[in-house]
């Protein structure tokens, strides 16, 4: 509610303590000259739910933003006598609320084109014998997130989840009883958790305002895991995206999705070195680049399966800038062979080579750099690397084998201060849909399809990476990797 009413959203705060619903009303009006309205429900009644709803509409008129947060945790194990009545009581708050308040609430949001963010947990991802029915609630909350988004993005409403893992709050203590449970799972964290730390509340708010934000437009039906911790002081929540004095080094920058992520990043403030094998398309991204930034941006080119390349690449960098802050992985190729095709080995060669093996020789060299600027490695994967198909194999294989590279490397580079994250786009137009196929119309069935088949009925645009990638490098997602 503070992050939204910091952005300039009017917010409904809602609990079932009038006083803390005062307070935080309080605290929403000193940030922004918008409204904050609290209104008292328990969820679990109905006509609570309903009222709720009807102040909202009677106050402002419109809601373009539901936010599914309010939750409780089991109070008993599988075995024990009183499981099944905390079974209901978790279901019917975590899960059975949650509908009713959305089916309210979508008709307001197909007139705004609004947003829905249900907050989950990543105990909806993974199992825990001591908390079976919040584990079932969670997931089942989840697969409503995906459910939904395909019914919803048809009609301009986009729907994702938010998964915290460990987040400081008054939950241990409500849950437990116990004062000292907080201290001992913070420590937990500290020892386990690739960032070392426990969440705040912050980097949940984050995320959510990321995910209802225009620049998330081409995201819905996402399950993003706020999961990870850091070595670095405390960031200040005041600092958006912000990359000044930043050192970002893009592969495959020269067109397409890469020249998006580096003329995204230039004009937050970033150095940026552009990169592929084309010198004249190089230059012409440097200079728009420079158009937009006091800071600077060099062109190097460089071919990405030749070592020698590669390196030359790391040391122009470095020689340039002295250091490099983020990494992004861009470059890659496709292919359209079948499995039972003549030709199929030498493409999987090619593909494998570029896709994977080119990413594990970059990712070597300038890792000792992001370890001193505690950076970030951002992966460009595919939606392929998560799905099967029968054409491109080796597509999907190297972008299934590049995502279990961003999971691994997260965890052994965690501990450093370094994160890495995958970003997997869909369908995007760019000039890879002809270069691939030889066909100048594959790119305009493919938007036919688009409009056809994806919930948001749109083929995604470069951009839409791009705001992407600029967000899990920035400060904000300091919790996720």
């Amino acid at each position: 509610a503070l992050k939204l009413s910091s952005l300039g959203a009017n917010v409904v705060i809602t609990g079932r303590d009038d006083q803390r619903i005062q307070s935080v009303v309080k605290k929403c009006e000193s940030l922004s000259k918008q409204k904050a309205l609290g209104v008292r429900a328990d969820l679990m009644v109905d006509r609570d739910v309903k009222n709720l709803v009807e102040k909202t509409i009677e106050v402002f008129g419109k809601i373009d933003i539901l936010v599914n947060n309010a939750g409780i945790g089991p109070t008993a194990t599988f075995e024990q006598s009183a499981y099944l009545e905390s079974y209901d009581k978790v279901m019917n708050t975590n899960v059975r609320s949650i509908q009713v308040l959305t089916q309210l609430v979508v008709p307001y949001l197909e007139s705004t084109k609004g947003n829905i963010i249900n907050i989950s947990s990543v105990l909806g991802l993974i199992p825990s014998a001591r908390a079976i029915s919040y584990c079932m609630a969670k997931s089942a909350l989840d697969m409503f997130t995906k459910c939904l988004a395909l019914e919803l993005g048809p009609r301009g409403v986009r729907v994702n989840s938010v998964n915290p893992a460990v987040i400081r709050t008054p939950f241990f203590e409500t849950m437990t009883g116990s004062k000292d449970l907080l201290s001992a799972t913070e420590k937990q964290c500290q020892d386990n958790y690739p960032l070392r730390r426990i969440g705040e509340p912050e980097d949940v708010s984050e995320a959510v305002a990321y995910l209802c934000s225009p620049v998330a437009s081409f995201i819905t039906g996402a399950i993003l895991p706020v999961d990870g911790g850091s070595l670095r002081a405390p960031i200040s929540r005041t600092s958006i995206m912000n990359f000044d004095g930043n050192v970002a080094l893009i592969t495959g920058s020269s067109s397409g999705i890469g020249e998006a992520i580096a003329l995204k990043l230039s004009s937050l403030g970033a150095n940026v070195v552009i990169t592929g094998r084309d010198d004249q398309r190089i230059r012409s991204v440097v200079k728009k680049c420079e158009s937009l930034t006091k800071q600077k941006a060099i062109g190097v080119r460089a071919d990405l399966i030749v070592d020698r390349d590669v390196k030359n690449l790391v040391e122009k960098t470095v020689e340039e800038f002295g250091k490099i802050d983020i990494l992004v992985n861009n470059a890659g190729i496709g292919d359209i062979v079948q499995f039972g095709s003549p030709g199929y080995l030498k493409t999987y060669d090619k593909v494998m080579n570029t896709n994977v093996r080119s990413i594990q020789v970059l990712t070597q060299l300038v890792v000792p750099y992001l370890e001193t600027t505690k950076g970030n490695i951002i992966n460009i994967s595919s939606t392929s690397g998560l799905k099967p198909s029968t054409i491109g194999i080796s597509y999907n294989m190297a972008k299934s084998a590049l995502d279990m590279f961003t999971k691994c490397l997260a965890l052994e580079l965690g501990p450093k201060g370094i994160r890495v994250n995958s970003v997997n786009p869909a369908g995007i137009r760019t000039p890879i849909f002809e270069t691939v196929t030889g066909d100048k119309d594959s790119l305009t069935r493919f938007e036919m399809h688009c409009k056809t088949d994806y919930p948001l009925q749109r083929i995604g645009e470069p951009e839409d990476v791009a705001e992407a990638v600029a967000y899990l490098c920035s400060p904000v997602a300091s919790f996720i990797t």
